[in-house]
């Protein structure tokens, strides 16, 4: 390939990987959170990249880049070789004994899922194996794209969610329904809660902080006096990004920061014993203060204690499934059934990416995502006390990996696809000089594993975009402006609708169970009944299903059928008091 053409072409792969690391904290890949975002799919290009983001869109983004890059692939730094292969492929590979007792909607998602992020990964690693300076540009991009969502969230604590709040009020008023999800989160006080996951945003203004530190002294020096410009800059910057990570109220942004210290002190040769010690204790009293603070005058420790519930659901699965997991979806179809807490959360995942995988996936899957999380910092470690990008890089792994074991897996895609790319841009800044370059048999396989990754992440992601758009389409339809007028409109299209999306998802429940919903409202709940058994045939241990069709038996007066329903309701979510028997029986449940 001519040289003009290739640099031509790099350069167009790497202004896109720019451009999407810019995007990614904005919305940390998608509002993959809330299930109406599927109807908020504004026509203005500016909203519908700011505001409704999908998130499998990173996935179709990063194989663009990497069919540029396919030819382009000459030479790479061994460490970087060893990279792309542990974070971009290795995840998937993992994920594979999942496939065995995973449901087939469930598996297709997380592998897509791990297709994307790796396809992403490895591209942004090619690059900066190509050219140095990309690496910087990426980090630059993402730090000011984390600024950006630090300033939008701020911004919406203070005016915004009151905003939406009146604005929902008016959509109810006027006969569009919203759902409980919405309902709950619209009264949560917490910064971006009604848009995405605050858990989420804490993660990544953890794993931004470090890195906002390196950035803001580095522009700093671009003014004078110098000293005081980069006083100012790491003041405004750094003051943002703590800001709106206090408001996020995550508990384990305290608790993080703090255990990341732990490390740092111990291996510190500047510190003498008497003063670690001093640190130690005071690291110990902060974290003390902070349990005391958040059960007195905080949000308690409820979702606390869930997250160790969530570790007990996960032991247990392991146990019973140490070779091949309980397949994908295993997790949350068994957590409702064993969990200890009286809580109605269902959560999909344990909220551990070393958890999720033992636990779905296997003991090997498991330790395989632990060495995944651990070799970058291992290669990084001696440059964790020397001033530079590396050392911040260092720092906001440490976050990432904490939060990652703590509070957050994989399943927001922005978050390790960005940290898969810094890590790579912090390796090449280390000074690898041992570069190989492939013959023609090692280039050959590279580009075929890297072909076949590509095809993975942009067929999986590009159906599943389809599948968006399509559930979209549905629910506009479903839920247009007025009560009266939504049965009217839907008759004409939801029929279609509904077919398209079960075309691009034949093994999902949803499309049956948003059929048999339209249906009762149209009265016809005889046709409805049908619709949710067939979902329950398609996910036996969705509890939610079986309390629909009770509720259907008891209104048809088959009283005794609604009680077996509901009990099967409720053995598989026991602690969830809208499936309480009882309850039901005597008339207290809606």
């Amino acid at each position: 390939m001519p040289f003009s053409c290739r640099r031509i072409i790099i350069t167009a792969a790497g202004s896109i990987m720019t451009a999407l690391m810019l995007l990614l904290p904005l919305k940390f890949g998608g509002l993959a959170v809330m299930p109406e975002v599927g109807g908020f799919y504004p026509e203005a290009l500016f909203d519908w990249l700011f505001i409704s983001y999908p998130p499998h869109l990173t996935g179709v983004i990063g194989s663009v880049i990497m069919v540029l890059l396919l030819l382009t692939v000459k030479t790479i730094p061994r460490k970087l070789q060893i990279f792309c292969i542990s974070w971009g492929i290795l995840p998937l590979l993992a994920a594979l004994p999942g496939m065995i007792y995973g449901m087939p909607d469930d598996t297709l998602g997380e592998l897509t899922n791990l297709a994307g992020i790796g396809v992403c990964i490895a591209s942004g690693t090619l690059l900066i194996a190509e050219d140095k300076c990309w690496g910087k540009r990426f980090a630059a991009a993402f730090c000011c794209g984390g600024l950006w969502c630090a300033v939008t969230g701020i911004h919406q604590y203070f005016s915004g969610l009151d905003e939406l709040r009146e604005f929902a009020a008016e959509q109810a008023r006027s006969g569009i329904i919203l759902s409980d999800a919405m309902k709950l989160k619209l009264t949560d006080p917490r910064i971006f809660s009604t848009m995405a996951s605050s858990n989420a945003l804490a993660s990544l203004l953890l794993m931004l902080t470090p890195l906002t530190l390196f950035f803001a002294f580095k522009w700093g020096s671009f003014f004078e006096p110098v000293k005081i410009s980069r006083l100012l800059f790491v003041l405004v910057f750094t003051g943002i990004t703590v800001t709106a990570m206090v408001m996020t109220s995550s508990r384990s942004t305290l608790f993080c920061p703090v255990a990341a210290i732990i490390p740092a002190l111990l291996s510190n040769d500047k510190f003498s014993l008497r003063i670690r010690m001093i640190l130690l204790g005071l690291a110990a009293v902060i974290i003390s203060g902070g349990i005391f603070f958040a059960i007195h005058f905080g949000r308690g420790t409820t979702s606390m204690l869930e997250r160790a519930d969530y570790l007990r659901s996960s032991a247990l699965l392991t146990v019973k499934y140490p070779l091949t997991g309980s397949g994908w979806g295993g997790f949350f179809r068994t957590h409702m059934t064993v969990k200890l807490s009286g809580t109605d959360e269902s959560a999909r995942d344990p909220h551990n990416v070393v958890a999720a995988f033992a636990s779905q996936a296997g003991v090997i899957p498991g330790i395989i995502m632990l060495a995944v999380l651990l070799l970058p910092l291992i290669w990084l470690w001696k440059e964790r006390f020397s001033p530079g990008f590396p050392m911040a890089v260092f720092w906001s792994g440490v976050l990432f990996s904490l939060h990652s074991l703590l509070d957050c897996d994989w399943h927001v895609p922005a978050l390790p696809i960005a940290m898969g790319i810094l890590y790579a841009a912090a390796i090449n800044e280390t000074g690898d000089d041992n570069v190989s370059t492939f013959n023609l048999r090692q280039l050959t396989a590279i580009r075929i594993s890297l072909a076949c990754l590509t095809v993975a992440a942009f067929a999986g992601n590009y159906r599943y975009l389809q599948g968006d758009f399509a559930l979209a389409r549905l629910q506009e339809k479903l839920y247009p402006g007025s009560a009266m007028q939504r049965t009217a409109a839907a008759h004409l299209s939801v029929p279609l609708l509904i077919k398209q999306l079960r075309a691009l998802r034949p093994d999902s429940q949803t499309s049956w169970q948003l059929e048999g919903d339209w249906l009762l409202r149209c009265g016809a709940p005889d046709a409805a009944e049908k619709c949710y058994r067939k979902a329950a045939e398609l996910d036996p241990r969705r509890p939610g299903i079986w309390a629909k069709l009770a509720r259907l038996q008891m209104h048809s007066g088959k009283q005794d059928e609604a009680v077996k329903l509901m009990q099967k309701a409720h053995e598989l979510f026991p602690k969830n008091p809208r499936y309480d028997v009882k309850k039901f029986t005597s008339g207290e449940l809606p």
